[in-house]
């Protein structure tokens, strides 16, 4: 996998982060942690690589 692709990978993730962020409060955010844990496993199988970061918000 290049690295041109694993960026847009991430790209993509983080739009989705992002659009995840702007739904109503649903209770504490769990669902903007589920799409969050979703998207980071999702990236890291794709790419084999180790997260760069955690948010635990």
């Amino acid at each position: 996998m290049t690295e041109d692709f694993k960026s847009k990978l991430w790209d993509v993730i983080q739009d989705y982060t992002e659009l995840a962020e702007l739904i109503p409060d649903d209770n504490g955010g769990r669902l903007l942690k589920l799409i969050n844990e979703k998207h980071q496993k999702l990236f890291f199988q794709l790419t084999d690589h180790k997260p760069l970061l955690t948010s635990d918000t």
